[in-house]
Formats: structure tokens, C-alpha cells, sequence
């Protein structure tokens, strides 16, 4: 495999990861969880479980822009010289959408956890 193509399977994979984090804590949430608090953590609205999948389609959205971009700058030239570096741009851009998208499935967790609530 060549090293162009496993940056790209670990990216997707960065890419795909809140959807499939999404998929299993869904199912672990109560039917209404809060979807936005404010600063000092009081719940200002509820919504359905379901709408944690928006912040996967967010995710996944820019990175599949941001994968554009790399592509056309890797047409134009940029990875003939510091490919080592761009790939590693690359794929740290991947992983730090993928773990703010991480992050923000699990704020109605906290949120719920802050007022006494447990998911289990």
C-alpha cells in the first residue's frame, strides 16, 4: 500500500469517526436531551437524540471540503517538496475536526451528567 493511499484510509477514518461514535450513543441517550446550555450550564433548549447526527454531517461536510483543497493543492505542486509535512497537515486537520466532532456529541452528556441524570 502505498503511503498516499493509507494517509487517505486514515483520514476517512478520522472523517467517519463521530458517525460511528454517534451511532452508538444514540441509542444510550433519552428520547429529549438538551442541545444547547448556557455559560453556566442551564439549559436553554431540548431536542430530539436524533439531532447529535448533525454535528457527524457537519464533520464529515468539512472534511470533505477540506479534502478538495488538499487535492488541488497536491495537483498543484504542493507535496513535491515537505510531503511528509503536508500529509501530516493533512491528516492533523482530520483528526482535530474529528475530535471537536467528538466532543461536541458528548456535551448533552455532560450537561445531563452536570444536572443529575445518568445515561445508563
Amino acid at each position: 500500500m502505498t503511503s498516499r493511499k493509507a494517509v487517505q484510509i486514515i483520514y476517512w477514518t478520522f472523517a467517519l469517526m463521530p458517525l460511528l461514535v454517534a451511532l452508538v450513543l444514540v441509542w444510550l441517550l433519552p428520547e429529549e436531551i438538551p442541545v444547547h446550555a448556557d455559560s453556566s450550564w442551564q439549559i436553554t433548549r431540548y431536542g430530539s437524540r436524533f439531532e447529535i447526527f448533525l454535528i457527524p454531517a457537519a464533520v464529515l461536510l468539512i472534511l470533505t471540503v477540506f479534502k478538495f483543497f488538499f487535492d488541488l493543492l497536491e495537483r498543484g505542486g504542493a507535496t513535491s517538496r515537505g510531503s511528509k509535512l503536508f500529509y501530516f497537515l493533512y491528516l492533523l486537520v482530520g483528526a482535530a475536526f474529528s475530535i471537536l466532532g467528538i466532543i461536541g456529541e458528548f456535551l448533552p452528556v455532560f450537561i445531563l451528567a452536570k444536572q443529575g441524570f445518568s445515561i445508563t
